[in-house]
């Protein structure tokens, strides 16, 4: 995977961390935070008469309760939560007295960005939910935020024609499609040993076990040889195996290739084409990127934000 979309990945991944760590801390210790409302009375999430010290864990003879849950997630990340509670809402009141919306279009491109190297959908958000804890509506309202908050940083911005062509123009791989492989290669140490290699998987033997019993690889070996998702103009992946692979069909196997460490069988596991944008779609994202460039900070503009509408904590 190139550099640009590992970083944009990782990105949205300590984005989506964020998102679990705020619905977590919320849903466990929000009932006991009292925040000061602008009038000066107190708000609290829970009754006067709600018990605190009901058990939540056990260990030994020792019983931990909800109250001492709920101050050590307090204490642990109440500050960064109540900011990203309070971040919502300052951007909500700033798009609104903005007339700023997002559409369905809008929400849709976001989401399928999000979404690039993911086989479907489906996949996609069952990951989410898997890994992250994260519902549908939860990536959706994630994403919207994100979008307001561009919205917001760029609405000042002006870019000119020109300037969006010469971005275009500057970043035209990043806008290109792409095609990833998934891969898997026995590698041996002579071409001989390769050729025996692959006449033993004509004869039905499986590629996984040969992989696990033969391969010099030592660090794929145990997986059956996976190589996981490359795509197919990787830098670091060597030329020939790449040209190897792209012509071959899903659940074909290819070789002997000769590589630095040795011979290499390989065989497709999985095709994945990622269309690039065109038209209109190339216009819109090439304009947004540039303008992000040429605005604040998004961290910088949500600081104003937060001034702006005398956001402050006010908890004891």
């Amino acid at each position: 995977m190139k550099k640009d979309r590992l970083l944009r990945g990782l990105v949205s991944l300590q984005a989506l961390c964020m998102i679990v760590v705020a619905v977590v801390v919320t849903s466990h210790y929000v009932p006991f935070l009292r925040v000061k409302a602008i009038d000066g009375s107190e708000k609290s999430g829970a009754s006067k008469g709600q018990e605190s010290g009901s058990t939540v864990g056990v260990v030994g003879d020792r019983t931990i309760t909800e109250r001492e849950l709920d101050e050590e997630l307090r204490r642990r990340y109440g500050e960064e939560t109540l900011r990203t509670i309070m971040l919502r809402e300052a951007v909500k009141q700033e798009a609104a007295a903005s007339g700023l919306v997002i559409t369905p279009e809008q929400l849709h491109a976001e989401l399928s960005r999000m979404m690039d190297g993911y086989e479907s959908e489906t996949d996609y958000y069952e990951a989410m939910k898997t890994q992250l804890g994260l519902s549908r509506q939860d990536i959706e309202d994630d994403a919207s935020y994100n979008l307001l908050l561009e919205q917001i940083a760029i609405r000042n911005v002006q870019v000119s024609d020109e300037q969006v062509n010469t971005y275009i123009n500057e970043h035209a791989a990043e806008f290109a499609g792409a095609t990833e492989l998934h891969l898997r290669w026995i590698l041996l140490s002579t071409r001989t040993e390769a050729n025996r290699i692959l006449q033993r998987l004509e004869d039905g033997e499986d590629f996984e076990q040969l992989a696990l019993s033969d391969s010099i690889d030592t660090f794929t070996a145990d997986s059956g040889g996976d190589l996981g998702l490359i795509e197919s103009d990787d830098p670091f992946i060597e030329k020939a195996l790449l040209d190897t692979a792209v012509g071959l069909g899903v659940g074909e196997i290819g070789g002997p290739i000769h590589t630095d460490g040795g011979y290499a069988v390989i065989r497709l596991d999985e095709r994945r084409e990622h269309g690039g944008l065109a038209g209109d779609r190339l216009i819109d994202e090439a304009y947004r990127r540039a303008a992000l460039e040429l605005a604040d900070p998004l961290p910088q503009v949500e600081d104003a934000l937060l001034a702006q509408y005398n956001a402050r904590p006010s908890m004891p």
